[in-house]
């Protein structure tokens, strides 16, 4: 992350210098398997991120880090505010917004499973990440679906 902000600090425009900084020292986080330092870091600077992209961006990486470091709860509440955000944004998100929706609801779901709330995955749930695996997303949409049917198939119904 240093290496980055050495190496790209003078390349970011000012304004979104600091954010674009905290994103993918964020992002350097999950891949290296420390989530909940992400989390920390993405749910502290979620306002300040100005480009739409990195604001979905990070909504998403946050889900992502969250499911991992097991913090279900808290991931919880965060799908809620995510939805919201998705209600708000709905301009930007376009065609995209039901597979959206879809997602944050069905992460919402599988939450509740991993609460202890429910026991079982419904079967249309896995159609829903059938379906959406097979559209074009971002790479860590696609890998947290990709972990979502992997947690599907052991809880299936």
């Amino acid at each position: 992350a240093g290496e980055l902000a050495t190496n790209w600090n003078s390349r970011i425009d000012p304004e979104h210098r600091e954010a674009t900084l905290i994103y993918n020292r964020a992002v350097i986080q999950i891949y290296r398997g420390n989530y909940s330092g992400a989390a920390y870091d993405l749910y502290q600077h979620l306002n300040d991120f100005k480009a739409i992209e990195y604001k979905v961006g990070a909504r998403v990486y946050l889900c992502r880090a969250l499911w991992r470091s097991e913090q279900f709860e808290f991931l919880e509440d965060n799908l809620h505010a995510f939805t919201q955000f998705i209600y708000r944004n709905k301009e930007y998100f376009g065609e995209r917004i039901q597979k959206y929706r879809k997602f944050s609801g069905y992460l919402s779901r599988i939450t509740t499973i991993r609460l202890g709330v429910e026991n079982k995955v419904p079967r249309k749930m896995k159609k829903l990440l059938n379906e959406m695996d097979a559209n074009g997303h971002t790479q860590m949409f696609r890998f947290l679906v990709k972990e979502l049917k992997q947690f599907a198939d052991v809880k299936g119904s």
